[in-house]
């Protein structure tokens, strides 16, 4: 489901996945119902990632009727729960969030180096923290994208380099308008 969007859908009590398509300059989507259920007391709000790539679906129950103009009863014994996604199959991860690697310790050289690690959230803390160290962060980010053939990688540093208010980062954002492949350029141009 890479590059997959989900939405939940609350009154209908399901959520749906909806896979982009390039159409000239802007985006389709193709939906398909991902997550159903026949029980009214099922309210999903909310659909999101894991850091080891399982989707987490919540579902508020029929407690809740406050923000619902459908929902005319509580029913306070429908608490609600949260339900984990996995494919069949997929092999364990260890240690999804990277809590191992003590990532305030690893210098911006280290850091850019994770930008290319399989753990999404791996991934989005080593990009925090190279933002974080500002000036520092910009050559080994710099480095990242000249050695990478990642797509993702590449993208990743041009967002990294876009939130450092600083002109050697400026300048490899607009150096990306001319990388090869085009979410890149599309993230320059972002």
């Amino acid at each position: 489901f890479r590059g997959n969007l989900f939405s939940a859908q609350f009154n209908p009590h399901l959520v749906q996945r909806h896979i982009l398509y390039r159409d000239g300059a802007t985006f389709r989507t193709k939906d398909e119902d991902f997550f159903t259920s026949q029980d009214v007391d099922l309210h999903v709000t909310d659909v999101m990632e894991d850091a080891d790539g399982s989707l987490l679906v919540l579902d508020t129950g029929a407690w809740y009727l406050h923000g619902c103009p459908v929902s005319r009863i509580a029913k306070p014994e429908f608490k609600g729960a949260v339900y984990r996604v996995r494919r069949k199959g997929a092999p364990r991860i260890e240690d999804p969030w990277g809590k191992k690697l003590n990532l305030d310790a690893l210098p911006a050289s280290e850091l850019a180096k994770l930008l290319g690690d399989p753990r999404p959230a791996v991934r989005d803390r080593a990009l925090d923290r190279l933002v974080e160290a500002g000036a520092a962060a910009v050559e080994p980010l710099m480095e990242a994208a000249r050695e990478s053939s990642s797509t993702e990688v590449r993208a990743a540093v041009v967002f990294g380099l876009g939130r450092i208010n600083h002109p050697r980062a400026a300048e490899g954002v607009r150096s990306a308008m001319s990388d090869t492949h085009l979410d890149v350029r599309i993230a320059a141009a972002r």
